[in-house]
């Protein structure tokens, strides 16, 4: 009996011994681990600190000219239609406002029109310069949809603005603002499924609510 207690005894001392080795040896891989960690994110700083000269900090942007040309929208426009389509669709009317926002480098439009057929449509546009290619760039979004509809846009000439949508489904969309003074804008849509050619799509006429002129 005695014997057998003493094995007994001993066994689990066995056991003890194995599992606080055991422990020990876990602890200290996980201290190991912590001071990888640490380590890793050391070198990580280390690292970004010594490459961001050379990658260069971002600068914010800032009103230029280039902007500045974009006043010539900033206020309240009311829109018409001039006269139906050869397709029949009926007239269109409308109010858009054009504001700076975000440091007034980038242009809101929000537009509330009545579109025959759907109702109440609710739109927004937002448009910036883009020194890296030279032309605007932007997107539409509006009520009808969940998805963003990219663009860039560019100065045909002084009394002409294009722009150019970056998507071809359901069709490649091309808006042409053709200036007539300071209060007046002709714009023009032409849609180009596929690789047809370019067709007029509608046309209206923007006129500037009286005493909107450089609003914000």
């Amino acid at each position: 009996m005695r014997r057998r207690d003493s094995q007994g005894v001993g066994s689990d001392e066995g056991r003890a011994r194995g599992l606080s080795s055991r422990q020990t040896e876990r602890r200290e891989a996980e201290s190991l681990m912590v001071l990888f960690r640490r380590k890793s994110l050391v070198l990580l700083a280390l690292t970004l600190s010594l490459i961001s000269p050379l990658l260069g900090q971002p600068k914010a942007m800032e009103k230029g000219k280039a902007h500045a040309k974009l006043d010539a929208l900033v206020g309240t426009w009311i829109a018409e239609d001039p006269a139906p389509t050869p397709e029949g669709q009926a007239e269109i009317r409308g109010r858009s406002r054009y504001a700076w926002t975000v440091g007034d480098v980038w242009l809101r439009e929000e537009l509330v029109g009545q579109v025959p057929g759907i109702g109440t449509v609710h739109g927004a546009t937002l448009i910036t310069h883009d020194p890296t290619t030279g032309n605007y760039t932007g997107f539409w979004m509006d009520n009808l949809t969940p998805r963003t509809y990219p663009f860039r846009a560019y100065w045909a000439s002084e009394e002409e603005f294009v722009f150019e949508s970056s998507f071809d489904e359901p069709f490649h969309l091309t808006i042409r603002f053709r200036f007539r003074g300071r209060d007046v804008i002709d714009v023009v849509h032409l849609r180009r499924t596929g690789e047809g050619p370019a067709e007029e799509w509608r046309r209206l006429t923007l006129r500037r609510h009286s005493g909107s002129e450089g609003t914000g």
